[in-house]
């Protein structure tokens, strides 16, 4: 048996960021292709950003990968890798740095760093992320109608060979989905 318990304690454009994150989803596949089973979760914190993917060793719960997300991040999905037994990471939300929705694909064998971010952003211990796309969606529709500082990577869906992404705003208090983008596995818009 064995415990394992997300503690960090982060500096953020100058603030201690409170060491109290939540797992929001965790799963348990052979992520790496190496025969065992490995666990991918993402910690978002409770009160205010960042968040932070990991991967642990199914076997001993020993951390294999960390990478940090300066906003929250909403969604995580996975598919196979094309021609491979890899199984890729895909998540999205927001980048509280740049203002925007974000989408970002992982390669759990380099799970790393930071996504990108705007300076004020950055956490000052870690170095640049490993993440194999970044994708920024930018804003979309009347501005003088939207009610929050930023767009939001509301949904991911993973089906046959295509990754799908819903991006919405805030118009007045309520949600909207304001663009569906549509991906081929290795990335490409379909």
């Amino acid at each position: 048996r064995w415990r394992f318990q997300f503690r960090r304690s982060v500096q953020i454009e100058g603030e201690s960021v409170i060491d109290d994150f939540l797992c929001q989803y965790f799963s348990v596949r052979d992520f790496d292709g190496d025969g065992k089973m490995d666990i991918v979760a993402l910690f978002r914190n409770a009160n205010y950003f960042p968040s932070a993917i990991i991967l642990l060793d199914a076997a001993n719960g020993t951390l294999q990968g960390e990478y940090w997300h300066a906003g929250w991040l909403y969604q995580i999905r996975e598919f196979p890798a094309p021609n491979s037994a890899i199984i890729k990471i895909v998540a999205g939300g927001i980048n509280n740095g740049f203002r925007l929705a974000d989408l970002l694909v992982l390669d759990p064998r380099n799970l790393s760093g930071q996504a990108p971010t705007s300076d004020g952003y950055t956490i000052p211990t870690v170095g640049k992320g490993s993440q194999e796309q970044y994708i920024t969606f930018p804003r979309n529709g009347p501005e003088h109608l939207m009610t929050r500082l930023y767009n939001e990577t509301g949904g991911i869906s993973v089906a046959n060979d295509n990754i799908v992404v819903y991006v919405s705003e805030q118009f007045e208090g309520k949600g909207y989905t304001v663009a569906i983008v549509q991906f081929d596995r290795s990335m490409n818009i379909t």
